[in-house]
């Protein structure tokens, strides 16, 4: 996948297609998680990037939906859609609610000036308390990565340091 750098300069949709074909297709674990890895490198065609990496945040192997979740993150603002969706909506099964929680703390997404958007929904998934504890971990995460919160939402993850799970209590420390 990494050798198909040289198109970058060529007409780039063959060079896309064929990393999203092995993204979808391969047996290998390594080359999809490396197809994942490699679909950032293609700002001007976003269109085509991001719904499969959406879709492999539903991959069998957490490697290449942690790898999606990495590139979603990096692309942000444009990824940011899906991702909410996906942390949103219970029709998504846990495992891609947790990638895409993940997803929500990406470079990308730090980067861009609206992420008042993502805050409440990462608020509200953290303070539900009938949400699964990883699911809200992953929440506390995100949002401590973020680098622009109000005081009365900050508020609101520093009380979370008082909640009845450890691992919850750590992500909001960290």
């Amino acid at each position: 996948v990494a050798s198909l750098g040289y198109f970058r300069s060529q007409d780039l949709e063959p060079a896309i297609s064929a990393i999203i074909s092995r993204l979808q297709n391969d047996q290998s674990i390594e080359i999809r998680a490396a197809a994942a890895t490699a679909l950032p490198g293609f700002p001007g065609y976003r269109d085509l990037t991001i719904p499969p990496l959406l879709n492999a945040l539903q991959d069998q192997s957490d490697a290449v939906c942690a790898a999606a979740g990495d590139s979603l993150g990096k692309i942000g603002r444009d990824a940011k859609q899906g991702l909410l969706e996906r942390l949103k909506s219970p029709t998504f099964n846990l495992r891609v609610r947790r990638f895409a929680a993940t997803a929500l703390a990406g470079e990308g997404i730090n980067k861009s000036k609206d992420i008042n958007e993502i805050v409440p929904v990462l608020l509200e998934v953290l303070n539900n308390r009938d949400n699964d504890i990883e699911l809200r971990r992953r929440a506390a995460y995100s949002l401590a990565q973020l680098r622009s919160m109000d005081e009365e939402k900050l508020g609101v993850v520093i009380a979370n340091l008082k909640d009845k799970s450890a691992p919850v209590r750590g992500a909001v420390a960290s």
